[in-house]
């Protein structure tokens, strides 16, 4: 009560698709690259040696992290 009230708008990974084709595949299983005659780059997926089946060790990271910036030590759980 009595305390300043405001309102955050987080807005992430915005741009502009220029090469985008209207009815393009919607449902496509990559983060990129999903466009009539376009090849997926060899780049685009991690090596082997980088797990992505359990990513909890980058989630404690950042905990850490933010925690460390001034954000509440009981919002760990959350993150």
């Amino acid at each position: 009560p009595g305390s300043p009230i405001f309102t955050v708008l987080h807005l992430s990974d915005i741009h502009v698709d220029f090469p985008y084709t209207p009815e393009s595949q919607g449902d496509c299983p990559q983060p990129l690259f999903c466009r009539c005659d376009q090849q997926i780059p060899c780049n685009i997926l991690p090596t082997p040696n980088i797990r992505s089946d359990n990513i909890s060790w980058l989630y404690q990271i950042l905990a850490d992290n933010w925690i460390k910036l001034g954000l509440p030590a009981n919002t760990r759980q959350s993150i």
